[in-house]
């Protein structure tokens, strides 16, 4: 992979996709730009993160833009460097620190509430309050995905009086939907409007919310 006309990383090997079939889902791969660390690496060793070194170190940035047409900010990933006005006039960096460095990005989540909207109401009892719940930050994770020993009770507090079966619901009205707060270490807060973990199309909306497939993990999309 060559990054500038001095900067060439050896054995990194890069794909691009331009055409996707089901049989995708059988093959050994590390993703298209596989971001991982070398516990999880299938294709290619070392991982890509190990080998950022020298003057650009390990800085690497990924803009993903709902717009497909929008050829003023395209999609993109970047090595050292950034572009924080893509974001918004007032971006800033949120830190939370790495916990994992052998398989996924690992952080602590300290808090995770569902509050209904109108009376302000905390829907089920704050997983994280007792003790920080493992996170892993996954670029290639499309919503949100909880343990499955609470998924039922987070799906069903989602849900609540709506027209909605396992996560298919049929009343796009946002406001009859909670928000969802989520708490990182070490401190930073944010806030997840139902127009964020609610993917509609024309009738009918899908909750971008899953169980992870863990039995104590969250894994959070990692530019939602």
């Amino acid at each position: 992979m060559t990054l500038t006309d001095d900067y060439v990383l050896e054995h990194v090997k890069m794909g691009l996709v331009t055409h996707e079939s089901s049989a995708i889902a059988g093959f050994l791969m590390d993703g298209i730009c596989g971001l991982g660390f070398k516990g999880i690496a299938s294709v290619t060793i070392p991982p890509l993160v190990d080998s950022l070194e020298g003057g650009m170190g390990k800085l690497f940035a990924m803009f993903l833009n709902s717009d497909p047409d929008d050829s003023k900010n395209p999609s993109h990933i970047s090595f050292g460097w950034y572009d924080l006005s893509i974001v918004g006039n007032n971006a800033k960096f949120h830190y939370s620190p790495v916990k994992t460095y052998d398989t996924y990005w690992g952080i602590y989540m300290t808090g995770f509430s569902i509050v209904d909207t109108k009376t302000q109401e905390q829907l089920i009892p704050d997983p994280c309050a007792k003790d920080k719940c493992n996170t892993i930050v996954d670029s290639g994770t499309s919503g949100l995905a909880v343990p499955d020993a609470i998924f039922e009770q987070i799906l069903l507090a989602i849900q609540g009086s709506n027209d909605c079966i396992d996560g298919e619901c049929f009343d796009t009205d946002f406001d009859k939907y909670p928000t969802l707060l989520i708490k990182l270490d070490p401190g930073t807060s944010f806030t997840m409007l139902p127009s964020d973990y609610l993917l509609c199309v024309e009738e009918e909306c899908v909750l971008r919310i899953q169980s992870s497939g863990l039995h104590k993990k969250y894994c959070i999309h990692s530019y939602a």
